[in-house]
């Protein structure tokens, strides 16, 4: 009877043994990744875009007015992605900055802290994006990206309106949804 007591002390102490492994594992994965995009917000990388415009920046001018004013609809959909997607390259996550890209009924839409997710329908961002093209049709524009995971691809489209001299996100569509 004492060696079966003995034995299940033993037993008790290698289960819980395992299970601290598996916690700390987990909590280095997570730390691992928060880092991962914190050090992605914090080193530049080239832009999205491949064109080059005169008036385009590597990275989005602190003064988002004057960028939207000066922005095609291109570099309007690729800074909003840098500004909610810490995951690609030359991302600085900003949530103010991006909503200000957004129309006033996609704000509405999308509003609370979780909107992210719920704008892309998607819970990690893609590790790179590709322009795939651009349709006009009355008085809106539809950007189509093709977002990737590796293997993994997708098809977005963003449908874009022009107010006054600045271009705004009015619709987006995931074709994976």
């Amino acid at each position: 009877m004492r060696k079966l007591k003995g034995n299940t002390t033993l037993i008790i102490i290698i289960v819980l043994s395992v299970l601290l492994v598996i916690a700390i594992a987990i909590g280095a994965y997570f730390w691992g990744k928060s880092k991962s995009t914190t050090q992605a917000t914090k080193t530049a990388s080239p832009a999205l875009s491949s064109t080059k415009s005169p008036t385009a920046a590597a990275t989005p001018t602190p003064t988002t007015t004057l960028a939207q004013t000066e922005e095609t609809p291109k570099q309007t959909v690729e800074n909003f992605m840098k500004y909610t997607l810490g995951t690609l390259p030359g991302a600085q996550i900003d949530y103010d900055k991006a909503r200000a890209y957004l129309s006033d009924t996609m704000k509405a839409q999308y509003s609370g802290e979780n909107w992210v997710p719920s704008f892309y329908g998607i819970q990690d961002g893609p590790t790179s994006v590709k322009f795939i093209s651009e349709n006009t049709s009355d008085e809106t524009l539809t950007l189509r990206y093709d977002p990737s995971w590796g293997e993994t691809s997708l098809g977005w489209s963003f449908i874009l309106e022009k107010d006054g001299n600045k271009w705004y996100i009015n619709g987006f569509r995931n074709d994976a949804q």
